[in-house]
Protein backbone atom coordinates (compact mmCIF):
# COMPACT_ATOMS: atom_id res chain seq x y z
CA UNK A 1 0.00 0.00 0.00
CA UNK A 2 1.52 3.50 -0.73
CA UNK A 3 1.93 6.65 1.82
CA UNK A 4 -1.08 8.59 1.39
CA UNK A 5 -0.34 11.62 0.04
CA UNK A 6 -0.50 14.62 2.09
CA UNK A 7 -0.42 17.91 0.34
CA UNK A 8 -3.36 19.26 0.86
CA UNK A 9 -4.82 17.26 3.68
CA UNK A 10 -3.44 16.43 6.98
CA UNK A 11 -5.59 13.83 8.87
CA UNK A 12 -4.25 14.82 12.68
CA UNK A 13 -5.23 18.82 11.65
CA UNK A 14 -7.15 18.74 8.96
CA UNK A 15 -10.00 16.13 9.77
CA UNK A 16 -12.39 18.45 12.17
CA UNK A 17 -12.37 21.42 9.41
CA UNK A 18 -12.89 19.11 6.27
CA UNK A 19 -15.94 17.82 7.60
CA UNK A 20 -17.59 15.53 4.75
CA UNK A 21 -16.19 12.85 2.87
CA UNK A 22 -16.05 14.77 -0.08
CA UNK A 23 -13.90 17.06 1.10
CA UNK A 24 -12.02 14.98 2.27
CA UNK A 25 -10.97 12.67 -1.13
CA UNK A 26 -10.91 15.91 -3.24
CA UNK A 27 -7.76 17.37 -0.92
CA UNK A 28 -6.32 13.91 -0.64
CA UNK A 29 -6.13 14.06 -4.45
CA UNK A 30 -4.66 17.85 -4.97
CA UNK A 31 -1.62 15.87 -4.72
CA UNK A 32 -1.35 15.39 -8.93
CA UNK A 33 0.23 12.20 -8.05
CA UNK A 34 -1.42 8.84 -8.08
CA UNK A 35 -3.64 7.68 -5.04
CA UNK A 36 -4.37 4.22 -5.04
CA UNK A 37 -8.56 2.95 -3.89
CA UNK A 38 -7.22 1.83 -0.16
CA UNK A 39 -5.68 4.95 0.57
CA UNK A 40 -9.01 7.38 -0.71
CA UNK A 41 -11.29 4.41 1.30
CA UNK A 42 -8.84 6.06 4.95
CA UNK A 43 -9.94 9.60 4.21
CA UNK A 44 -13.73 9.11 1.94
CA UNK A 45 -15.13 6.10 4.54
CA UNK A 46 -16.66 3.07 2.31
CA UNK A 47 -18.31 5.57 0.12
CA UNK A 48 -15.02 7.36 -1.17
CA UNK A 49 -15.88 6.14 -4.87
CA UNK A 50 -18.89 7.65 -5.25
CA UNK A 51 -16.97 11.18 -4.24
CA UNK A 52 -14.27 10.15 -6.81
CA UNK A 53 -17.39 10.02 -8.97
CA UNK A 54 -19.40 13.41 -7.62
CA UNK A 55 -15.99 15.54 -8.41
CA UNK A 56 -16.52 14.38 -12.17
CA UNK A 57 -19.74 15.84 -11.94
CA UNK A 58 -20.43 19.64 -13.26
CA UNK A 59 -22.07 20.84 -10.06
CA UNK A 60 -18.93 19.55 -8.49
CA UNK A 61 -16.47 20.86 -10.87
CA UNK A 62 -16.44 18.58 -13.68
CA UNK A 63 -12.79 17.64 -12.67
CA UNK A 64 -10.88 15.11 -14.40
CA UNK A 65 -9.85 12.03 -12.51
CA UNK A 66 -7.94 9.40 -14.31
CA UNK A 67 -7.88 5.77 -13.16
CA UNK A 68 -5.63 3.30 -13.75
CA UNK A 69 -4.54 -0.82 -11.69
CA UNK A 70 -1.58 -0.63 -9.75
CA UNK A 71 1.01 -3.03 -9.70
CA UNK A 72 -0.71 -4.86 -6.85
CA UNK A 73 -3.60 -7.07 -8.33
CA UNK A 74 -6.92 -5.71 -7.90
CA UNK A 75 -6.01 -2.32 -6.27
CA UNK A 76 -6.55 0.81 -8.54
CA UNK A 77 -4.88 3.97 -8.40
CA UNK A 78 -6.51 7.82 -9.26
CA UNK A 79 -5.09 10.80 -10.12
CA UNK A 80 -6.87 14.39 -10.29
CA UNK A 81 -5.62 16.66 -12.97
CA UNK A 82 -5.29 19.93 -11.11
CA UNK A 83 -5.70 21.67 -14.38
CA UNK A 84 -9.53 20.57 -14.29
CA UNK A 85 -10.22 22.03 -11.37
CA UNK A 86 -11.93 25.69 -11.94
CA UNK A 87 -11.27 28.48 -9.60
CA UNK A 88 -14.75 28.22 -7.78
CA UNK A 89 -14.44 24.56 -6.41
CA UNK A 90 -10.82 25.57 -4.35
CA UNK A 91 -13.02 28.36 -2.91
CA UNK A 92 -15.96 25.76 -1.80
CA UNK A 93 -13.91 22.77 -1.14
CA UNK A 94 -12.02 24.74 1.11
CA UNK A 95 -14.83 26.20 2.85
CA UNK A 96 -16.90 23.47 3.11
CA UNK A 97 -20.04 25.85 1.62
CA UNK A 98 -21.88 23.21 -1.02
CA UNK A 99 -25.28 24.98 -2.13
CA UNK A 100 -27.98 22.49 -2.88
CA UNK A 101 -27.00 23.35 -6.62
CA UNK A 102 -24.20 25.21 -7.22
CA UNK A 103 -23.66 26.37 -10.89
CA UNK A 104 -22.33 29.61 -10.75
CA UNK A 105 -23.42 31.92 -13.91
CA UNK A 106 -23.17 35.12 -15.03
CA UNK A 107 -26.68 34.88 -16.43
CA UNK A 108 -28.21 33.87 -13.25
CA UNK A 109 -26.95 36.25 -11.07
CA UNK A 110 -27.92 39.13 -13.37
CA UNK A 111 -31.27 37.46 -13.79
CA UNK A 112 -31.87 37.10 -9.79
CA UNK A 113 -30.64 40.80 -9.69
CA UNK A 114 -33.57 41.95 -11.76
CA UNK A 115 -36.37 39.49 -10.88
CA UNK A 116 -35.33 39.88 -7.29
CA UNK A 117 -33.12 42.46 -6.70
CA UNK A 118 -30.94 40.14 -4.41
CA UNK A 119 -27.92 37.98 -4.40
CA UNK A 120 -27.58 34.48 -3.57
CA UNK A 121 -24.23 33.51 -1.57
CA UNK A 122 -23.21 31.71 -4.83
CA UNK A 123 -23.49 34.91 -6.61
CA UNK A 124 -20.97 36.48 -4.49
CA UNK A 125 -18.53 33.60 -4.83
CA UNK A 126 -19.24 34.15 -8.55
CA UNK A 127 -18.26 37.90 -8.11
CA UNK A 128 -15.03 37.06 -6.29
CA UNK A 129 -14.05 34.26 -8.64
CA UNK A 130 -14.72 36.80 -11.34
CA UNK A 131 -12.90 39.62 -9.56
CA UNK A 132 -9.77 37.20 -8.55
CA UNK A 133 -9.34 36.12 -12.36
CA UNK A 134 -9.42 39.94 -13.74
CA UNK A 135 -6.83 40.76 -11.24
CA UNK A 136 -4.84 37.62 -13.21
CA UNK A 137 -5.20 34.67 -11.04
CA UNK A 138 -4.68 33.72 -7.27
CA UNK A 139 -1.07 34.36 -7.68
CA UNK A 140 -1.44 37.98 -8.88
CA UNK A 141 -1.08 39.23 -11.82
CA UNK A 142 1.43 37.11 -15.23
CA UNK A 143 4.47 39.68 -14.76
CA UNK A 144 4.48 40.03 -11.34
CA UNK A 145 3.52 43.81 -10.78
CA UNK A 146 0.70 44.93 -9.08
CA UNK A 147 -2.09 46.75 -11.11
Amino acid sequence: MSTLPLFGYVPTEDRARLKTALQRVFWTLTSGDWVQAPDLQKVGGLSWGSRVRSLREPRFGGMEIEVRASDQPGIYEYRLHLESVPTWAWIVFRTGKFPPVFKPSRAGLEKRLSVAGKVLPQDVLLLAVEIVEALGGPQGPENGSEK
